[in-house]
């Protein structure tokens, strides 16, 4: 999905991420350009009229498909004690 800084410092905002991390308003600029140098996302100008241009950036397909591809393979359910927690209060309720 297209983003844009503003829209990314919006979803910052939204969620409260500023409450667990610190990620400065400038920081976002900074890693974009950042990722587009390293060409994992492209960007392109987008100009909407009486508004200033805006850079829209995108994950590029190959890094997607290569993401994808990774977190698929390195996948692994991992049981935790409140699992195990749970079995045991089914299995004592109902067997």
């Amino acid at each position: 999905m297209p983003r844009y800084g503003y829209e990314i410092e919006k979803t910052i905002e939204e969620r409260n991420m500023r409450n667990w991390t610190e990620i400065g308003f400038f920081s976002i600029y900074y890693v974009l350009k950042k990722l587009e140098e390293k060409e994992l996302i492209r960007s392109k100008v987008e100009v909407v009229e009486n508004k200033p241009h805006r850079k829209v950036c995108t994950v590029t397909d190959d890094v997607m498909r290569e993401n994808v591809k990774q977190l698929l393979s390195s996948f692994k359910r991992v049981i935790s004690a409140f699992d195990l927690s749970l079995i045991n209060l089914v299995s004592v309720r109902y067997w």
